[in-house]
């Protein structure tokens, strides 16, 4: 029998037990991966163990997803029979879920920015604030240098005139 959706071949038993290149019945696994939380898959037993533990066996790389219907799992020869529409329908749901879920996360982020934005416009108008504060005392700085330069000239002036006037 073919495996729906790879390009490898699938053994099944005749109790209807999927099995792995290794002619070994596969593993029902959960997929922990961002596209596919959640979603069952037959995978190779020897998957993630040490080669001395396999008896010299090495994972086989088999893997095909379960295919459901609502709940339930559904085999390659009851698929054969109903049709390939419910695995397409499974399939549609699932993807409908993976965008609600990328679509809430953008939501999410998208909101987040907002906030930040309102955050840097803020910081920017007290920054503009101080800088103009900062500017006017500058001002304010230099005509007092001025006025104490020509103080202190007209000091020393008056200093010169009246030691030349001895």
């Amino acid at each position: 029998m073919s495996q729906r959706g790879s390009s490898s071949a699938t053994n099944v038993s005749r109790s209807g037990t999927v099995l792995c290149k290794h002619n070994v019945p596969a593993v029902i696994k959960t997929s922990g991966t961002e596209y596919n939380p959640g979603r069952k898959f037959y995978g190779c037993p020897y998957w993630k163990q040490n080669e001395s533990e396999n008896l010299g066996k090495k994972n086989c790389r088999f893997f095909r997803w379960v295919e459901m219907v609502g709940d339930e799992m559904v085999g390659d020869e009851m698929e054969d029979r109903k049709g390939s529409m419910e695995s397409l329908i499974c399939q549609l749901e699932h993807s409908l879920l993976i965008a609600e879920s990328k679509a809430e996360r953008r939501k999410q982020e998208k909101k987040r920015l907002s906030q930040d934005m309102i955050v840097w416009m803020k910081d920017r108008e007290t920054m503009l604030a101080h800088g103009r504060r900062l500017n006017h005392d500058v001002q304010i700085i230099r005509i007092m240098l001025t006025i104490l330069l020509v103080v202190n000239a007209s000091f020393l002036l008056v200093l010169w005139g009246y030691r030349s006037g001895m």
